[in-house]
């Protein structure tokens, strides 16, 4: 009934690019920190798509020009300044790696907030108008960041769906809209050849709602994805915050709705 490990890690951000790329340690932190032979040999990174809460600057997004519904102005300059240097140096001493992709938050014209800090959940979601531009937001982040030499094995939908931080990046996102939004990521994937795969919920194991819907926790939320086929076919799994009320034991749960 056990699944396979693929790694043990942690985030690379952008405030923590930053520190490494500017410490005069900064060879010596990355050894002793992805190196298996003289480090710890860390295997897996979790990358914000975009910003994150930790942050060096303003925030920021790929997508900065409103309405740019083609993503002609997308562009990942900002990591270009730390976090993609780190992680070609990274590379060169772990070349096998994996990375996960997650976003704090779409564009803020891509929401119904209008704006890129969350402030209030119940006016945060994303434009159903906009999931397919969204969609190829992520297939255009996975292929800038493979022309730099850099594979993103995996994505989640959204850091934290169920909860909508007032000061930095968010979005409310149920299950429900998770689950359509994957039933339009997932053909674009393909046809795009995107071979990254997507995970679900990235949240903690109790995932509480407080709006009064069904989806008042990981359970329930991972429940309205896994049971709608199209959208199952298209997800690898299911991703917990090790925080919050709830407790491990909640993983199997929802490994046991598909253990594939």
């Amino acid at each position: 009934i056990y699944q396979k490990v693929d790694g043990f890690g942690a985030s690379l951000t952008s405030s923590s690019a930053w520190l490494i790329d500017n410490s005069d340690y900064r060879d010596d932190i990355i050894e002793d920190l992805f190196s298996k032979e003289n480090g710890i040999g860390i295997t897996y990174i979790r990358l914000a798509i975009g910003s994150s809460d930790f942050v060096q600057g303003e925030h920021y997004s790929y997508a900065e020009t409103e309405n740019d519904m083609d993503l002609s102005d997308f562009s990942i300059d900002r990591d270009r300044e730390h976090i993609i240097p780190v992680l070609k140096d990274i590379l060169l001493i772990n070349p096998d790696i994996k990375i996960m992709g997650s976003p704090w938050s779409p564009p803020g014209w891509m929401k119904t907030s209008g704006e890129f800090i969350c402030g209030s959940q119940w006016d945060s979601r994303l434009k159903t108008n906009m999931y397919t531009v969204y969609a190829n937001y992520f297939v255009k982040f996975i292929q800038e960041y493979a022309n730099e030499g850099i594979n993103i094995h995996t994505i989640t939908i959204q850091n934290e769906p169920l909860y909508c931080p007032w000061d930095y990046p968010g979005l409310y996102m149920p299950g429900d809209q998770q689950r359509d939004f994957i039933k339009i990521l997932g053909p674009i994937f393909e046809e795009n050849n995107i071979e990254t795969g997507i995970v679900i919920f990235d949240h903690n194991w109790d995932g509480t709602n407080d709006d009064g819907s069904i989806q008042t926790g990981a359970f329930d939320y991972a429940k309205v994805i896994f049971d709608d086929p199209i959208a199952l076919s298209y997800i690898d799994g299911t991703g917990f915050h090790g925080y919050g009320n709830g407790e491990a034991s909640m993983q199997e749960l929802v490994h046991f709705l598909d253990p594939n």
